[in-house]
């Protein structure tokens, strides 16, 4: 990619950089779009085991019929030769006749070894027919054996999830790894999931995750100009905030819809923290930014293709102070 990237021209180079930066900026404000396939356990529950394995039919020796071919040609000229006056007179017909007798006793051995030749060919296909065919057994049995393990393993995993099993949850999440993506952008997500009561049927989970935004949000904006070149120039400090803003609400929905998808949970606080100035301090304290409810009902009546971040935490129970000149500052973190 270097290499190709030193061959592009000074203009290529401009419109790669800004197409770069734009990108970027678009995927931190659009995290939410994506989700995880929706797990519906009560279904996987349900799942019928894989069929039972089919084999084909175990080969068989191929029957090698005496070959006789040599002592038929020559029985045939010996019976069907019938000599005239002269050889009979000068005695060739007793010549002949011997030559195509001693012909006839080579031909018979010749016919054995070549019956004999294809009977060895017979047993040796077959024996390697016999030895394919067993581990063509051997192979389906054993993946029929790990179908079987991972179909038991599901219906266990789903009848413990149904039965809010709360080390299966925290299981399913650490196979999943539903915040992979997040985690790219150098945040991990600590996730805690809690029991059933007796006023909700299904669990619910409480996630946490702390945000970096100096190293997250660019400082600068990169915009190419009518000249084919690049221009860059520091990013006002409302916008700033308003990215920064966008981010945050779009990962804390994404958040959310990952454990939805993946868990049978009612609700979801999903609570983030960054850095802030503490008023009390005057130092950068690591506090929460934002806390939210969200409710599965609610969330299932969203199209997250469409929407933006910030303005769709009035849907839920929120709390989040933010000012465009001033930006993010300190909440008070949900809990159930």
């Amino acid at each position: 990619m270097q290499k190709e990237y030193e061959r592009l021209s000074a203009l290529e180079q401009a419109a790669l950089e800004v197409k770069q930066y734009d990108n970027y900026i678009e995927r931190l404000l659009t995290i939410h779009k994506d989700c995880s396939d929706e797990y519906n356990w009560i279904e996987l529950e349900k799942t019928l085991p894989p069929p039972q394995p089919t084999f084909k039919k175990k080969p068989i020796l191929k029957q090698i019929s005496e070959i006789n071919d040599n002592e038929v040609y020559y029985r045939k000229i010996i019976d069907n030769y019938k000599p005239n006056f002269l050889a009979k007179l000068f005695k060739v017909d007793k010549r002949k006749i011997k030559n195509w007798e001693n012909l006839l006793e080579n031909g018979k051995e010749e016919d054995k070894i070549k019956t004999q030749n294809e009977i060895e060919q017979a047993e040796q296909k077959f024996t390697i027919d016999v030895r394919n065919w067993e581990k063509e057994c051997d192979q389906i049995k054993k993946k029929y054996e790990e179908d079987f393990a991972e179909y038991t393993g599901l219906i266990n995993l789903a009848k413990k999830i149904n039965n809010g099993d709360l080390e299966s949850y925290v299981h399913v999440i650490q196979e999943v790894e539903p915040f992979k993506e997040i985690s790219d952008f150098g945040s991990e997500v600590e996730s805690t999931i809690f029991s059933k009561t007796k006023t909700k049927t299904k669990a619910k989970a409480k996630a946490i995750i702390q945000i970096h935004n100096d190293t997250l949000i660019p400082k600068q904006v990169k915009t190419l100009l009518k000249s084919g070149k690049i221009s860059v120039k520091d990013m006002p400090i409302g916008k700033f905030n308003e990215i920064y803003q966008d981010f945050i609400c779009s990962v804390s929905l994404r958040i959310a819809r990952e454990l939805f998808a993946i868990l049978p949970l009612d609700e979801v606080i999903v609570t983030v923290k960054g850095d802030c100035l503490s008023k009390s301090t005057g130092k950068i304290e690591v506090v929460p930014l934002l806390s939210v409810l969200f409710i599965k009902d609610t969330m299932n009546n969203i199209n997250f293709d469409a929407i933006d971040p910030s303005d769709t935490m009035k849907n839920f129970k929120c709390n989040m102070s933010f000012k465009k000149s001033q930006g993010m500052d300190s909440t008070n973190e949900l809990n159930f």
